[in-house]
């Protein structure tokens, strides 16, 4: 995939971030069922996955050789309960300020991303460009996650 595709990406996919987090407080703060994630709540994940992605994209640019990760596992991350009690202002402040950093390391390493590589417990070896299009897809399930939430939660 070329670097102007994936910013483009990165930058448009981000947009509906700002839409969602416009919403009112009470209802993104609403849990659809006891055991579902509030629409809010999708949304600090998606921001604590970019501290994840990026960690684990500066390893992989840090050496020439293959590292295998575990999967990211929200509630055995000790960092995720503190996350998940932000406010919407507060998740939408870090989510600008994580992907304004996710695509400037993004434009930075353009020329090493498919070189950078990364095991994936469940997709096996990839190259950066494929961890950066795993990160997308994730992130706009959790993006259709607080649509619905967010969907439930004004009825």
């Amino acid at each position: 995939m070329s670097l102007d595709i994936l910013v483009a990406r990165l930058t448009g996919q981000a947009l509906l971030h700002e839409k969602l987090l416009a919403d009112d407080a009470a209802q993104l703060g609403r849990r659809p069922a006891p055991e579902k994630w509030s629409a809010v709540e999708n949304l600090a994940h998606v921001a604590r996955h970019h501290e994840v992605m990026l960690d684990r994209l500066r390893q992989m640019a840090a050496t020439s050789g293959e590292i295998a990760f575990p999967a990211y596992v929200p509630e055995q991350d000790p960092a995720w309960p503190a996350w998940q009690r932000l406010t919407p202002a507060e998740v939408r402040e870090r989510l600008r300020a994580l992907r304004q950093e996710m695509v400037a390391f993004v434009e930075g390493q353009a020329e090493r991303l498919s070189a950078m590589r990364g095991s994936h417990p469940a997709f096996g070896p990839l190259p950066g460009e494929g961890w950066l299009e795993l990160f997308l897809v994730h992130e706009a399930h959790h993006q259709y996650l607080a649509l619905r939430a967010l969907g439930l939660a004004k009825r």
